[in-house]
Order: C-alpha cells, then sequence, then structure tokens
C-alpha cells in the first residue's frame, strides 16, 4: 500500500510539473528575446512545447498506472479481508455446534462469548462495506479501523474456542498402596 502512496504522490509530482511548464513562465522562454529576429526562427519553443507534451503524457500513463494498481492492491485487501470473516462465520458455526455438548451451567457464560464473537465480526464486515465505498482521503482510516477489529477477532478466537472445548472425562487413577 506505500508503494501505491509513493507513486500516487510522484505521478501528483510530474503532473504538477508538466502543468507549470505550460504556463508558459520557463526559464527558456524567460531568456528568449522579446521579438526574435525575422531571418531565424526560433526553434527552441517547439522543442520545448514537444518535451514538455511528452512529459504530460507519461505523466498522465504513470498516473493511470498508479491508479490501477491501487485499485488492484485495495481489491485484493477487500477480498482477503471478506475471505477471512467467512472462515469466522464458519467457525462461529462449528462454535455453537460444540455449544450443544457443553454442560447445562457452562452455556450462558459460553453463548455470552460466541455472541460477542459474532459481534465483533459484524463490526468487521460494516467496516469492510464502509472500506469498499471510502474515497482516497477516507481509505487509510477505515483500513486502520478494519485492521484493529480483525486483529481483536484474532485474538478473541481462539479464546473462545479453548472455552467450549469439550473437557475430558475425570479418569481416577488407582491410589498407591
Amino acid at each position: 500500500m506505500k508503494r501505491a502512496g509513493v507513486g500516487l504522490m510522484l505521478a501528483s509530482i510530474l503532473l504538477t510539473c508538466g502543468c507549470e511548464r505550460d504556463t508558459g513562465s520557463t526559464s527558456a522562454t524567460a531568456t528568449a528575446p522579446a521579438t526574435p529576429p525575422a531571418s531565424k526562427p526560433v526553434s527552441v519553443g517547439g522543442a520545448l512545447d514537444a518535451a514538455v507534451n511528452e512529459a504530460r503524457e507519461k505523466t498522465q500513463q504513470a498516473a493511470e498506472v498508479t491508479a490501477r494498481i491501487i485499485r488492484d492492491v485495495r481489491e485484493k485487501y477487500q477480498q482477503r479481508v471478506a475471505t477471512e470473516l467467512g472462515r469466522y462465520d464458519e467457525h462461529i458455526r462449528a462454535l455453537r455446534a460444540r455449544l450443544e455438548q457443553a454442560a447445562a451451567d457452562a452455556r450462558p457464560g459460553l453463548e455470552q462469548r460466541i455472541a460477542d464473537l459474532t459481534e465483533k465480526v459484524q463490526q468487521a464486515r460494516e467496516l469492510l462495506e464502509r472500506l469498499k465505498s471510502a474515497g482516497d482521503e477516507a481509505w487509510k482510516g477505515v483500513e486502520e479501523g478494519l485492521d484493529r477489529a480483525l486483529r481483536e477477532l484474532r485474538q478473541a478466537a481462539p479464546e473462545v474456542s479453548a472455552a467450549t472445548r469439550p473437557v475430558p472425562a475425570a479418569t481416577t487413577q488407582p491410589s498407591a498402596p
């Protein structure tokens, strides 16, 4: 993501530089005589214009490539997050199935933990939807919030899994004589 941001900044700097030369305030035109001699045509302006146009085209191409890269990076990130959230949905279904086998006195606490985990998945899913529609300005903030939500999920899921694991039946060992 940092590469895409740097590329976008570079493209905008190049575009800005290309536009400044178009205004006619370059040092080459400022040092040229106000009225060229009639017998000698000045070719510096034509060469400069061609160079400016070429730079402008390359800058536009770089901006398009950068925008495409940023779009691809964002789409891959969104796909990765959606896949991860799908795995959490499956995990929650498995936890609910395991809950059926839990002791009756342990169920309320386990149900609450599963409900909390479900809520975290839903919050992350809502952030993902906001991210899909976020503009360039808001993208980074929403992405950071989504990353934080995913970290919380990654921490909470194993804790809930451990709490819903069936406790092995106590085995009695013969006492020593």
